[in-house]
């Protein structure tokens, strides 16, 4: 929905501020406000309006936080209106308002298709980045095509979605992919996990080697630790005969106090064992018994005191019988008491005003009735007819009167009006002039932009020859001499030498790596030989065929005997005879086959060992020919890349570095074109100065005026034409106004004179109906207005004087049936109580009121006495009671005792309590001997019976000492047995083995951990990277098309159009100069690079509006990098643009607004000013 008007009624700086964009048909609004004007409040003003007011705004600072008012008229593309209001708060912020001045209309929630068209269906940050530009995004989305290079897919995404940094964010993606795997690679974490992994594989294998010592080792742990078995038997033994004399020992005392206990207990059998409270409960029931009689001694006095008090009281029933009727003539007595006084001063008040009233009917009629006075009074529509007569006539004289004074004034200004002024010049000659100096002065300051050339002159030559030294050449015929190269040639030489490079780079690292592991095989072969003697399948069968020969050489000599001995043992061993050879042969191949057998997974890995370092020695010498071939192939390429530089006039550069050399050379060339440009223009200048100053100056010298003619004089001419032209504008400016001051003081002076005509005989009209009613209100025929107003005020004071008579006069005689009815209720009261006849009513009230409190306080007190008394009873009662259980209690413990007296029953308790103390010790002892002891009580006694104790000490003494030698033998074949299990488990169970297998599932577990991430890393690319394809496919057509129209049109047509490089892996988007020169977002300038992405902007906005979602674009300070020249283009883009939707430009820059009202129409662009 498209807004025509924002009420900013309490909303930061702002108060009750209203901004008009439907005053005008433009639909581009330049909005202006300057520093501190609070134009960062008006534009979160126009997003809180849409989306809500934030819960912590900052705009409170004027107006308390809960008071936040902003509002707003809406219309959507229909042209229906709708006025709107956003509060602050959490719920139903969002009312309707009244169009008229934006405040809420009730409370009805706004209907949901409502909001949804204000917003358009977004949040508050979809908004602000499609349809919100301000200048940090417009510099960052410039930059972003810089740093891209212009590719395509990011630039249009970008530009359409207003996101910012789709091509930092590939670059992101991949670099955090190559942190887990690269391509021949060792650093990455997937590349390191895959090298641990196989090292600690081989690792694990070479450590389930078990040598041949196992069985004795074995053996010798087996033999420690049956001995430490043994030794732990016997010192079980022992201890359990320590322990079975310490008991003994321990329970020996306890069995003796047990025994006394209960021989103590057999003299208290017949003492009858007493509850443990016994003797509490006697104590409490001795005291409530006591306790009891005192209460009920108490009760019994209270009650005859209470008798006699009750006794002496006195109360009047028929008092009490007539007490509300009592009351009722107290309260009445109460309220008349004011009549008394209020008589006596209403009586004099009526005497005065009797005497009043015939003084004021004396002065008005003389010896005249009241009545007849009073009759003289108008009703109210003669009243309201004599104020509007003499209201007319106090305007009519008034006016009057200020007509005369005015005739009076109009006449002297007309006396004191000057004479004419000098005569006009001729137009003729005037019009020369103004056309002569509006020439002129449309060239502006001719000397400002004569020096401001100059300066662009000599800047622009300064940086061409800084440009050229930079290039390294000294004439720009050089720089104009040299060729343009293909950014695909430079790219295709770049990659080649890159990948030469890479090529070289790798052998380089594979050689580095190559030597490593050839070290490390060359290092395990020796280990295994340092071993021991290595046996392989194929030494076997060459000693097997050795002892082969052996016995054929046996067989010829001693069983065919066809040979000599001799000379066989010759030829098979020199040193032995030949039947010791033959055994020592057959003896060598059962022992290699022995040790094959033992060690066939060293063997296996010895020859493992020796094959790859074959392998390694082969790649080696193949590696070095490949290194050999990429030197030359790199020789070759940098010749091929001379020679085409050399061919193209170009320096000696590497590809990178021509890049930089050829976009300087761009830049320096476009220095030249400004350099040239610039000089033009200094010329055409200089000859439009020479033409407007000899123009101004003959027309100048025509009307008389002395000038000197030529273009330094120029400034000075203008200003003299300046001063000429207001001159004679001054004069003819005076001489109207000398005429129109003498017309209009004459016309002044004739409508006054009409006036005072007029009024004249309006008064007499009026004079004439007031003389009717002199006689009436007793005034002299010749009476004025003033003296009629004067009486009807006479007349109204003595009317109101005689209400307020009549009124004290109605008092009087209410005051007295007031007083006259109290004295006959009092009478009627003591007829009802039997009293005599009431002669004075207070004294008679006053002594009833003391009667009345005096009976009703008796009446008080007996009832009071009553409630004691029942309470003596029921406290008497309960303690009676109370007597009764404590008897009865004391009687059951009697019988408890065994039928004791009372006095009797603290001896009891005392031997029931010795008694029960017993029992509890003997039960005390019994459990000490359980937990001291096993065995049974019977048990106990048959050990102790014949045991003595002091050879019972020496024997436990003797058992500790034992056990500690014990102990130390248990603790020396304990460390032999871990010796030997440690010595054992060094070859049997290695933790070689198991760390390495660890190690390796460690690697294994880093190398799954990392593939999840780095393949979604990669799924992220490529995903990211086939969106941008898909979307420059289905965008780059139409919004190149119309990105390339805006562009044209913001530079003015120095780019034509917006291109797409397709020669590189990934398309670039370029602009085509006015020269036909196609040029890389890089070569661009930083503003011009805001501008193509403005553009771009520009056009995605365009390509996406429908009629349900019509939002307006926002922009704050998008032209701070444009001079005035582009910024009038930037204007003209936006107004088009606007054409299909509403624009609001926000800015602080004044002069804006004068660029932008030059260059469009009223009916295009409205500018507000906050």
């Amino acid at each position: 929905m498209r807004i025509e008007k924002l009420f900013l009624s309490a909303f930061g700086p702002f108060t009750d501020r209203e901004l008009d964009f439907a005053a005008t048909p433009a639909n581009f609004h330049l909005i202006y406000g300057p520093n501190e004007a609070g134009k960062s409040s008006a534009l979160r003003a126009m997003g809180d309006l849409r989306f809500g007011i934030h819960p912590r705004s900052t705009d409170d600072f004027i107006h308390e936080y809960r008071r936040i008012l902003l509002g707003g008229v809406f219309a959507n593309t229909g042209g229906e209106r709708v006025a709107l209001a956003r509060r602050k708060g959490n719920k139903q912020t969002l009312l309707y308002a009244d169009p008229g001045n934006g405040k809420p209309i009730g409370g009805t929630a706004v209907a949901s298709a409502v909001e949804r068209a204000l917003t358009g269906g977004l949040d508050r940050k979809q908004f602000e980045v499609m349809f919100g530009i301000d200048h940090e995004r417009l510099r960052e989305g410039g930059k972003l095509l810089l740093s891209a290079d212009g590719e395509l897919g990011s630039a249009l995404f970008e530009a359409s979605a207003g996101t910012r940094g789709v091509t930092a964010l590939l670059a992101s993606l991949q670099e955090d992919s190559r942190r887990y795997f690269i391509p021949r690679s060792k650093q990455a974490t997937l590349n390191e996990a895959s090298l641990q992994i196989d090292e600690y594989k081989r690792a694990y294998r070479a450590a389930l080697t078990r040598p041949a010592e196992w069985k004795d080792r074995q053996r010798t742990h087996a033999d420690a630790k049956a001995k430490l078995a043994e030794l732990r038997d016997r010192l079980v033994k022992l201890r359990l005969r320590e322990n079975e004399l310490t008991e003994l020992r321990a329970v020996q005392p306890l069995l003796k106090q047990y025994d006394d206990a209960l021989a103590a207990l057999d003299g208290l059998t017949e003492i009858p064992l007493l509850p443990t409270d016994a003797r509490e409960n006697r104590l409490a029931a001795e005291q409530s018994l006591q306790a009891a009689r005192k209460a009920i001694s108490r009760a019994d006095a209270e009650l005859v005191e209470y008798a006699q008090e009750k006794a002496q009281l006195m109360t009047e029933p028929a008092l009490l019988r007539h007490a509300a009727a009592i009351e009722r003539l107290i309260k009445d007595r109460d309220v008349a008491s004011y009549t008394y006084v209020e008589l006596r001063k209403t009586r004099a008040e009526a005497d005065s005003g009797r005497l009043t009233l015939a003084e004021m009917t004396a002065k008005i009629a003389g010896g005249r009735a009241i009545d007849d006075v009073l009759a003289a009074v108008p009703s109210m529509a003669d009243r309201v007819m004599l104020n509007e007569h003499l209201a007319q006539c106090d305007t009519l004289e008034g006016r009057l009167s200020s007509r005369h004074e005015r005739v009076a004034d109009i006449r002297k200004k007309l006396q004191q009006q000057p004479e004419g002024n000098r005569p006009m010049a001729d137009a003729a000659l005037r019009q020369a002039i103004e056309e002569a100096l509006h020439t002129a002065q449309t060239m502006g300051d001719f000397t400002k932009r004569h020096e401001k050339l100059q300066g662009e002159i000599e800047d622009h030559a300064r940086r061409v020859r800084q440009g050229l030294a930079d290039l390294g050449l000294s004439a720009v015929e050089q720089l104009q001499g040299s060729q343009l190269l293909l950014g695909a040639e430079i790219t295709s030489a770049e990659n080649e030498f890159a990948r030469l490079e890479t090529e070289i780079n790798s052998l380089h690292k594979e050689e580095t790596a190559l030597k490593h592991d050839l070290q490390a095989q060359q290092r395990r072969q020796h280990e295994f030989a340092a071993a021991g003697e290595v046996v392989t399948a194929q030494t076997l069968r060459a000693a097997r065929v050795h002892r082969d020969h052996g016995w054929e050489l046996i067989r010829k000599a001693f069983i065919q005997r066809s040979e000599n001995p001799e000379s066989l043992a010759a030829q098979f061993d020199s040193n032995y005879p030949l039947p010791e050879a033959f055994e020592n042969s057959q003896n060598e191949a059962d022992r290699q086959a022995d040790l094959l057998r033992e060690g066939a997974e060293r063997a296996t890995k010895v020859a493992e060992c020796e094959m790859r370092i074959a392998e390694m020695e082969a790649r080696w010498k193949k590696m070095i020919l490949l290194k050999q071939a990429n030197a030359l192939a790199q020789e070759q390429a940098q010749s091929a890349w001379l020679s085409r530089l050399s061919a193209a006039n170009l320096p000696v550069h590497q590809p990178a570095a021509l890049r930089e050399w050829l976009n300087l050379r761009s830049a320096v060339l476009e220095r030249v074109t400004h350099h040239v440009k610039v000089l033009d223009e200094r010329s055409r200048l200089l000859a439009e100065a020479e033409q407007a100053a000899s123009k101004l100056g003959m027309a100048l010298s025509a009307v008389g005026e002395v000038v000197q003619a030529d273009v330094h004089s120029l400034s000075p001419m203008i200003a003299r034409a300046s001063d000429w032209i207001r001159a004679m504008i001054k004069v003819a400016a005076d001489e109207a106004a000398r005429q129109n001051a003498i017309k209009s003081l004459e016309n002044d002076l004739n409508a006054a004179y009409q006036d005072i005509r007029k009024f004249g005989d309006a008064l007499s009209v009026h004079m004439g109906k007031l003389a009717a009613w002199h006689t009436r209100l007793f005034l002299a025929e010749d009476s004025s207005p003033a003296a009629i107003k004067a009486r009807l005020d006479e007349l109204d004071a003595v009317q109101n004087a005689r209400i307020a008579q009549d009124d004290r006069l109605s008092r009087i005689r209410a005051l007295v049936a007031i007083q006259d009815s109290l004295l006959d209720q009092a009478n009627r009261l003591a007829a009802l109580l039997g009293e005599p006849e009431c002669r004075h009513v207070d004294d008679f009230v006053d002594r009833l009121q003391d009667r009345l409190t005096g009976s009703r306080s008796a009446e008080r007190s007996n009832s009071e006495l009553d409630r004691r008394a029942e309470a003596a009873q029921r406290k008497k009662r309960e303690a009676e009671a109370e007597q009764s259980a404590s008897e009865a209690a004391l009687l059951a413990l009697c019988h408890a005792a065994g039928d004791v007296d009372a006095n009797n029953l603290s001896e009891v308790e005392e031997q029931s309590a010795k008694k029960r103390l017993l029992q509890e010790k003997a039960e005390s002892l019994i459990g000490q001997l359980r937990e001291a002891s096993t065995s049974t009580l019977p048990e106990l006694r048959e050990a102790l019976s014949g045991l003595d104790i002091a050879e019972t000490d020496v024997e436990r003494e003797q058992c500790r000492a034992s056990i500690k030698q014990l102990e130390e033998e248990v603790n020396a074949a304990a460390d032999a047995e871990q010796s030997a299990r440690r010595s054992l488990d060094e070859i049997d169970t290695s933790d070689h083995a198991a760390e390495a297998r660890e190690q390796m599932e460690s690697a294994i577990a880093r190398y799954r951990a990392g593939v999840k991430p780095w393949a979604q890393l990669k799924l992220a690319e490529s995903l990211l990277r086939e969106a941008l394809r898909r979307f420059r496919d289905k965008a780059q057509a139409p919004m190149v098309t119309l990105a390339s129209e805006y562009f044209r049109l913001i530079t003015n047509g120095r780019y034509r159009r917006l291109i797409v490089d397709d020669s590189a892996e990934q398309p670039a988007l370029q602009a085509e100069r006015d020269d036909g020169r196609h040029i890389g977002v890089s070569a661009m300038s930083e503003g011009t690079a805001d501008q193509l992405y403005l553009a771009l902007r520009l056009a995605a906005l365009e390509l996406q509006r429908n009629e349900q979602r019509q939002m307006p674009l926002i922009l704050d300070d998008v032209l701070i990098t444009s001079d005035d020249h582009r910024a009038a283009n930037v204007f003209s883009a936006l107004a088009r643009f606007s054409e299909g939707g509403q624009v609001m430009l926000f800015t602080h820059h004044r002069h804006l607004i004068e660029i932008a009202s030059r260059v469009l129409q009223t009916d295009v662009l409205a500018i507000h000013s906050l």
